[in-house]
Formats: C-alpha cells, structure tokens, sequence
C-alpha cells in the first residue's frame, strides 16, 4: 500500500539491519519486552515477517526510509490486532507533511 506520505509493504532479508535498530532500541522497546539481540531479531523476521501470510509489514516514509513497522492480523474470531512499532526518531511526526 502507498500513500503520498507512507510506504506499506512485505518485509525482505533486507530489512535485517533497519529492524534491528528499531527492536534493540531501549526506548521503543520499554513498554512491549526487552530489547531484541541480532539473533532474536533475524528469528523474529524469518517466523514472523517473511511468512508468506505476514503478521507485520515494514513501513517507509515518503523518502523510502524504514521508519518501523505495522502489526495486522486476525486476533481471534471477533478481532483483528493492528499495532505500530516506530523509530524512536520518527516519533511524533515532525518530518512527516501534514495535509
């Protein structure tokens, strides 16, 4: 999915280093679990984000820079989880244009 201000899209074995950086953030992680080492991560990308059903999808600003990820998945039979992990840096917006 693409807007004029963000790219949504399927996770590759490029985007190793990019969610590394977001998911061994101390600050990002503080309220969801402890930060994640290199290992965790690249288990985290090939049982979570490479599946051919993803339950995450990268997400990139309008420069196409990795700015984190959404979660979007069936929660159970009445719900669905949507959920956004962000670079501590693209917290709040401040680069983003607002229409």
């Amino acid at each position: 999915m693409i807007t004029e201000r963000l790219k949504i899209r399927k996770f590759t074995n490029n985007d190793l280093r990019d969610l590394y950086n977001l998911l061994s953030d101390e600050d990002v992680m503080e309220f969801i679990e402890a930060p994640f080492s290199w290992e965790k991560t690249a288990n985290f990308l090939n049982s979570v984000a490479l599946i051919d059903s993803p339950l995450i999808y990268a997400v990139e600003d309008f420069n196409q820079k990795f700015i984190g990820y959404v979660i979007f998945h069936e929660y159970d039979k009445d719900s669905f989880e949507l959920d956004w992990i962000l670079n501590k840096g693209d917290w709040g917006g401040k680069d983003m244009p607002m229409n």
